[in-house]
This record gives C-alpha cells, structure tokens and sequence, in this order.
C-alpha cells in the first residue's frame, strides 16, 4: 500500500507516514469500507491484508463526485 501511495505521486502533496495509512485503514474497517484479515506466507510473520467493500467502492465514488472545498 505504502509503495503504492508513493509510486502514484500522492505523497507529493500530503505526507503519510506507515503509520497514518494503517490508521487510516483501520478507521475505513471500522466504517465497513475495507475488509481487514491476516495472511501468512511460509515462516514469515503474518501480515495484514485488505480489501475494499461494495460500500467502500460507494464511499469513494460518492467522494470523487463531491465538488472541492473552497478555502
């Protein structure tokens, strides 16, 4: 997720840091717009997965189509 943010350009204009994008999640899971699980891959420490819901995809269009704040 972290590589992602980074390699889209988003961290260009707002700094997130691992932890705020895992705050973040957490904050989205507890809305019902992600879905948080652990994986485990071999010996490897699990890791945390997750995955958008249809009421997170909604969230997000519904966020796109806002017009901008003005400040």
């Amino acid at each position: 997720m972290i590589k992602a943010i980074k390699f889209s350009g988003a961290d260009l204009w707002v700094a997130l840091s691992d932890k705020h994008v895992y705050y973040v999640l957490r904050k989205f899971a507890k809305q019902g717009w992600v879905l948080e699980s652990e994986e485990r891959v071999g010996a490897a420490p699990p890791r945390k997965v997750y995955e958008i819901t249809d009421q997170g995809r909604e969230a997000l269009r519904e966020m796109l189509q806002a017009p901008a704040p003005v400040s």
